[in-house]
């Protein structure tokens, strides 16, 4: 066939073409106008609205509707400004709703940076002066303080009670729960937390390379592997049914959840033992839980939880 007349079928095909997409986008805009419109419609008449934070200051619709209260879940890590924002939102009162013993806020910029750790490293609880279990007197109204807990068996109750909230942190039960008085009869008997020294072993920390290194440790990994693969072992013996990932192992640095992850797939506990970091596990439960500190020489770090036991 002619070149030239290759060519003229050739644009008409990709005019064709161009026309369908510029159709196809305006039959998109319109529907995602009418969606908008829906969600408008429904967040102005909701008594109710649940939302993250950063849609929270950055949806017009959220900000053009105000509310009487605006409550903000997992308090303690939420970035400063993102708080004040959402606070804008609130007409009559605002809620918050956290614990300033857990999890900070993420701060991704360098740690010698002042300003970033002044307004983004802080949580509200720090900023407004409520951050110690003694308040002072004249801000003991600011905060409403919860000390029954309903979740953790009476013995990890106690530890974190004694090393965080002063020994005011008590149960809501008697320690008579099956599950309790299971775990309490195995070895170390009676003994809901159980801590594992692996000084002896010589191991180091190292850190992964790229822009954004992360921690890891080999030894601690196959240890915490190993307890995991011998907890495993011991609830398929009592009950033959394990259900879903029934042990967790917790570690703060992401390289170190990664190398879990392969050594547990290793041994074909994947679908058993859930590995990951300490952020990644929020709302998570397992029945067991291991936590993979990995700090060791030569980049050892002390985080709060080590300088808790070691008081």
């Amino acid at each position: 066939m002619n070149p030239t007349i290759l060519r003229e079928v050739a644009l008409r095909r990709v005019d064709g073409f161009h026309s369908r997409a510029v159709a196809l986008e305006e039959e998109r805009k319109r529907i995602q106008n009418e969606i908008d419109a829906i969600i408008e419609t429904v967040i102005r008449n909701a008594q109710l609205v649940g939302t993250t934070l950063t849609r929270a200051a950055t949806d017009p619709v959220l900000s053009k509707r105000g509310f009487d209260t605006v409550i903000v879940d997992e308090a303690s890590m939420a970035p400063l400004p993102l708080v004040y924002l959402a606070a804008l939102l609130a007409e009559t009162r605002m809620i918050l709703v956290g614990d300033f013993q857990q999890l900070p806020p993420i701060v991704q910029a360098p740690e010698s940076s002042e300003l970033a750790n002044r307004w983004l490293g802080r949580d509200i609880f720090s900023q407004a002066c409520i951050d110690t279990l003694d308040l002072p007197l004249d801000k003991r109204d600011w905060r409403a303080d919860l000390w029954e807990q309903h979740r953790m068996a009476p013995g990890i109750r106690q530890f974190a009670s004694e090393k965080f909230y002063g020994s005011k942190l008590r149960d809501s039960f008697d320690g008579d729960r099956d599950d309790d008085k299971r775990w309490a009869a195995r070895a170390p008997a009676g003994h809901a937390v159980c801590l594992v020294d692996t000084t002896s072993l010589g191991a180091w920390s190292q850190r992964s390379p790229g822009a954004r290194p992360s921690k890891f440790n080999i030894y601690s990994a196959l240890v915490a592997t190993e307890l995991a693969e011998q907890l495993v072992q011991e609830m398929d013996r009592d009950r033959g049914n394990l259900g879903s990932r029934p042990v967790g192992i917790i570690t703060p640095y992401r390289a170190q959840a990664n190398l879990l992850r392969v050594l547990l797939a290793e041994r074909g506990l994947a679908m058993l033992v859930h590995a990951g970091t300490v952020h990644s596990f929020q709302g998570t439960e397992s029945e067991v839980i291991i936590f993979d500190f990995v700090e060791e020489e030569p980049f050892w770090k002390a985080g709060p939880l080590l300088l808790a036991l070691r008081r």
